[in-house]
């Protein structure tokens, strides 16, 4: 049986050890201590390494961040060393879960591993529409329309990062086909084809409530614009004559001074006007 270490943020000293135990070559060894754009699949006599992504949720901005997960499986000991970086919650939360993984060759392993991340996956779906559903009702309530835009288009994008990433690792399912058995298989494309449902209900969720509140804006503020324009024109009529019965009924000096004053109260309401219009663009 072989073991599993989880290397979060390796020093120099750490890699080094797991190299001298290990023929790993320089450019493997330069990809562990890099940031990397793609999913990679390598195997030699003495191990197979891995570059692939996970998903993580940062509660503090509440976004989910992709995270780089490089693989070195030892295929002589079994060993699997798990190199990642600014990890937020993943491996603290499935330490025990990962550390407990039973693994006999590199394909129990992989499926086993992959398990779980597919697993927390979903439960970050579930999350995003749980949250989705609570905008639901707040629009239903009549929640002020900018806020429900704004935390709605929050959740669009964590479905389009967590779509991206998944994406990714069917790739790398792809490439382990090959060593992993038909039931092991079986056990990753079915959690794969359920993420993938979950995902795009998900996506179809959260349009069809962003229609919604789409909707509702557009009528409200068309009805907000009606209202205005008739109270605008109004004003803007009575003070015209207001100005011109002035002018009309008084000396011509105080006549001038409130038939212009009428005038410039109606400039300015058309003004307002212009503005209001112009902001609802």
């Amino acid at each position: 049986m072989g073991k599993i270490h989880i290397l979060k943020n390796a020093d120099e000293k750490t890699l080094k050890k797991v190299v001298s135990d290990i023929k790993i070559d320089n450019e493997t060894v330069e990809k562990i201590n890099s940031n990397n754009t793609r999913i990679e699949f390598n195997e030699n006599d003495d191990y197979i390494f891995i570059i692939f992504y996970l998903p993580e949720y940062v509660k503090e901005t509440k976004t989910i961040d992709s995270l780089e997960v490089n693989i070195l499986y030892h295929l002589k000991t079994n060993d699997a060393f798990i190199f990642t970086n600014n990890s937020y919650y993943f491996f603290d939360k499935y330490k025990a879960q990962i550390d407990g993984i039973v693994h006999k060759g590199f394909g129990s392993f992989i499926e086993r591993f992959i398990s779980v991340v597919i697993d927390d996956e979903s439960k970050m779906v579930e999350h995003i529409l749980s949250d989705t559903n609570d905008i639901r009702k707040n629009y239903f309530v009549g929640v002020d329309n900018y806020k429900l835009i704004k935390d709605l288009t929050s959740s669009q994008i964590n479905i389009s990062t967590l779509t991206l990433i998944t994406s990714n690792q069917n790739k790398l399912l792809t490439l382990i086909e090959s060593y992993t058995t038909t039931r092991q298989q079986t056990t990753l494309n079915y959690k794969k084809t359920y993420l993938t449902e979950e995902l795009q209900y998900a996506k179809e969720f959260c349009r069809t409530v962003m229609k919604s509140i789409d909707t509702k804006y557009q009528v409200k503020s068309a009805e907000d614009l009606h209202r205005f324009t008739k109270f605008s024109f109004v004003v803007f009529i009575a003070t015209y004559f207001v100005g011109l019965i002035t002018l009309l009924y008084t000396d011509n000096s105080r006549g001038n001074i409130f038939f212009f004053g009428a005038i410039a109260t109606s400039i300015l309401s058309l003004l307002g006007v212009l503005i209001f219009f112009r902001s609802k663009r």
